[in-house]
């Protein structure tokens, strides 16, 4: 036998509103107390009821034709359906003590007579400028120096054969200049520069 039972009206409104990803949105002052718009309801004659879903009792509405609502499940059994809860006054302005004035401020004392500023001094005349003395004259050029010998600069651990005047010896193991001079006029050696 099948099975005719019909759902209660809270269960097949309740299924409406879940499967509802979208459902219409209708601008209402419902919205404002926790209500969530449902369905419409056709109403031949007379235009469409709205269903409303309460969040916080978990209450599905009918509203009216008039606005008002109708309690159809959830909170209870009979009694007419608790109306919305009404808008909150508004808040008074806050009262302020009056502030104090404040006094004028006084006028400010008048600027004293600047001192008068002293005379400069006159500036002294520049004396002349002196005439400029003659250009002496060029001395003759001096005779060329004879050319010297070329020197020999020698790198080696040992000291050089022969050296003449003017030749350089560096000493490989140890580094160290020496120059080959004429002392005294009759003697030559190797000397270390200072």
């Amino acid at each position: 036998m099948k099975n005719t039972k019909k759902p209660l009206l809270h269960e097949t409104s309740f299924q409406v509103w879940i499967n509802n990803k979208s459902p219409n949105t209708v601008q209402t002052p419902l919205e404002s107390y926790g209500y969530v718009f449902l369905k419409e309801i056709p109403v031949p004659l007379f235009g469409n009821l709205r269903l409303f879903y309460k969040r916080d009792t978990e209450e599905i509405y009918l509203q009216r034709l008039d606005g008002s609502l109708k309690l159809l499940s959830g909170g209870g059994s009979g009694g007419g359906a608790t109306g919305p809860t009404g808008p909150q006054g508004p808040i008074g302005p806050a009262g302020t003590g009056a502030t104090g004035r404040t006094g004028p401020t006084g006028p400010t004392g008048s600027t004293g007579v600047t001192g008068s500023t002293g005379v400069t001094g006159s500036t002294g005349p520049t004396g002349a400028t002196g005439s400029t003395g003659a250009t002496g004259s060029t001395g003759a050029t001096g005779a060329t120096g004879a050319t010297g010998t070329d020197s020999i600069f020698y790198y080696q651990d040992t000291t050089p054969n022969f050296p003449i005047v003017g030749d350089k010896w560096m000493h490989s193991d140890t580094g160290i200049l020496y120059y080959y001079v004429n002392c005294h006029g009759n003697q030559e050696q190797w000397v270390q520069p200072y």
